[in-house]
């Protein structure tokens, strides 16, 4: 039976619940393998012409080349300094690319964000991603996120040390 902890609206910290049914309709598989990352802190770019790597990955290594990846990410609150916009990309690399690196995989999703910078300095609520990859490989694959800016300025995903960016991978069977 499969433990799950939440923190979704209506339920306490330490509530849990338990799924031991089955789901029909899906087509099948199971989940072989769960890895998570977790970090803390902000990024931010001033580049118009590229995107640039943050260090939010998460890395697995798929068990057989017909498995399936669900990939999950959650970015922290953006925020643009002139009340502009920036562009996050998702992108399956082969490898980790350094802080700042250019994208060398394979494009998996992609969002344009308007931000806004008040007198408050407002910024955007956090932001998920889920989404089901079939990376048709047993090495190890890494899923990063890539940020750009549109104009003139800095667009930040995160504001402070505080702020979590998670990557949670779980690996399905065929």
């Amino acid at each position: 039976m499969a433990l799950i902890k939440t923190r979704a609206r209506g339920l306490k910290l330490d509530d849990t619940f338990a799924f031991t049914g089955t789901v029909s309709g899906a087509g099948g598989g199971k989940v072989l393998q769960v890895t998570h990352r977790q970090r803390t802190g902000q990024s931010l770019v001033a580049s118009t012409s590229s995107f640039e790597a943050i260090p939010t990955y998460g890395s697995i290594t798929p068990s057989s080349s017909s498995s399936k990846v669900l990939v999950m990410i959650t970015l922290p609150s953006m925020y643009h300094s002139t009340s502009n916009s920036g562009f996050i990309k998702i992108v399956r690399e082969s490898s980790v690319v350094s802080t700042g690196g250019s994208i060398a995989g394979s494009t998996l999703q992609e969002d344009d964000y308007s931000v806004y910078k008040g007198t408050n300095d407002m910024q955007t609520s956090k932001n998920a991603y889920t989404f089901l990859d079939e990376p048709n490989t047993t090495s190890a694959v890494h899923y990063q996120v890539f940020i750009k800016n549109r104009t003139d300025g800095h667009f930040y995903v995160g504001q402070g040390s505080a702020q979590y960016h998670d990557v949670t991978l779980m690996e399905i069977s065929a």
